[in-house]
């Protein structure tokens, strides 16, 4: 099966709750992954909205990645999303850059991306990792929050970790966190 035929949209305009709970015993079909070719398939597939937008996406993987136990599919949605946040909330004409390498038991990849924030509400942590009741999800971030949770479920779900940061002086950045091996879960 072709990674990059088969990418799931998210389901907007539902809670993130009712997303994860129609899916609670999620199969992955588990498989050893070269990673640089699913990063190639997911910026293939969003080379087109970033040509538009004239931004500039640069790579930097590290030559020795170690494979890495995981469900292409799942993997290659993860990064389209991520990928596709982070040209949205770039300027035109302006860089996102990519890079992977090994950080202990687990390859990281960090995404950069946009102009750094400019208030104290921007430095603060925008993405909702949990439904929150309180929270407006039809506001301009709700495509982005349930973006970064469905990413967020996925990558867990994998044994990983993935963390949103807004940038003071520097780009915002999503890190994701995935072990070489399938076994424990990071807490």
């Amino acid at each position: 099966m072709n990674a990059t035929n088969h990418y799931i949209e998210p389901k907007f305009g539902k809670s993130v709750e009712s997303i994860t709970s129609e899916t609670p015993d999620t199969q992955l079909e588990l498989e050893l992954l070269h990673l640089p070719t699913i990063i190639c398939a997911a910026i293939e597939y969003l080379t087109p909205a970033i040509h538009d937008k004239r931004q500039k996406l640069v790579t930097n993987l590290a030559p020795e990645l170690p494979p890495i136990c995981a469900d292409s599919l799942r993997l290659e949605q993860i990064l389209r999303n991520l990928l596709s946040t982070a040209s949205q909330n770039t300027p035109a004409g302006e860089r996102i850059s990519l890079s992977a390498y090994q950080q202990n038991d687990f390859v990281l990849i960090d995404i950069h991306y946009g102009t750094p924030a400019t208030s104290p509400e921007e430095q603060c942590n925008v993405y909702q990792t949990s439904h929150d009741p309180g929270h407006d999800y039809t506001s301009s971030n709700c495509d982005e929050d349930l973006n970064f949770t469905l990413c967020k479920y996925f990558v867990e779900l994998h044994g990983g970790a993935i963390q949103a940061k807004r940038g003071e002086n520097e780009a915002n950045t999503f890190s994701v966190f995935f072990p070489f091996q399938q076994g424990h879960r990071p807490s």
